[in-house]
């Protein structure tokens, strides 16, 4: 496949295995060459010291009193600042205390995930989705390791349901936008990257995955507007470089 960009929810925010809260938060996204989109959280305040990990905690879980959001806000907080295994280590205390909480689980296989640890991360993930069938960033974060794993047609299935599920989510419609494209679908890619710019039109990636897919459909006018828009909205030197580059080659190739 050529250069593509994949949008995933792995670095999980608080709000991600909650299904009361907001889903989309596509302006979030920054695009890393080689790698997924990530999804992060708005920058915390510097954790506290007496959960920031500065100071080792050994023995009874110092965290045992808070709630399933709270472990997930201080988990966050030490992954945020760097502190992944501490953060890891929060969450599996939480569910040894709750192990059938689909949001911890979830968000330590989403973890999981993002530190491309990608077994350990299905095993949580399908476990989460099990307890939470109807979470539909659960499903996208599902999807990515299925994919991962080279399940496409489970991971289309995952992304289909979570599209049914939340129509204007863009990591769902972003992702399988890149698996139809995979499957030279490119008329029903196309149209999820479409509803991907009308839900978050400040957001550089999908601007990139339109481009590639309108060069695929013989539309060189609308893949070069759509990669421009890319460059000008993009904050990665690297991917900047390699839309122009794209260009470039177009350009060669219709002379």
């Amino acid at each position: 496949m050529r250069n593509f960009l994949f949008y995933s929810v792995a670095f999980m925010l608080m709000t991600a295995c909650s299904e009361n809260k907001p889903q989309n938060s596509a302006s979030k996204i920054t695009a890393q060459p080689g790698q997924q989109l990530k999804q992060t959280a708005e920058p915390y305040q510097q954790t506290p010291s007496s959960i920031s990990g500065d100071e080792s905690h050994i023995g009874p879980n110092p965290h045992a009193k808070l709630n399933s959001e709270q472990h997930i806000a201080v988990a966050m907080r030490h992954a945020e600042e760097g502190r992944i295994e501490e953060a890891l280590d929060v969450l599996t205390r939480a569910i040894i205390a709750s192990p059938n909480d689909a949001s911890l689980i979830g968000t330590r296989g989403s973890l999981l995930l993002a530190q491309d640890r990608v077994f350990d991360a299905l095993v949580d993930l399908e476990k989460a989705v099990t307890l939470a069938p109807d979470n539909a960033l659960l499903l996208v974060n599902r999807s990515q390791a299925y994919r991962k794993f080279n399940r496409y047609q489970e991971a289309m299935a995952d992304l289909d349901k979570a599209v049914a599920l939340s129509p204007e989510l863009v990591p769902a419609r972003f992702n399988r936008g890149v698996l139809l494209y995979a499957e030279a679908n490119y008329q029903k890619a196309l149209a999820d990257f479409d509803i991907c710019i009308q839900v978050a039109p400040d957001t550089a990636g999908p601007y990139f995955n339109r481009a590639v897919t309108r060069e695929a459909l013989g539309d060189q006018a609308g893949a070069v507007s759509d990669m421009n828009k890319f460059v000008e909205l993009s904050d990665n030197p690297e991917w900047k470089k390699v839309a122009q580059d794209t260009m470039i080659a177009w350009e060669k190739e219709n002379k």
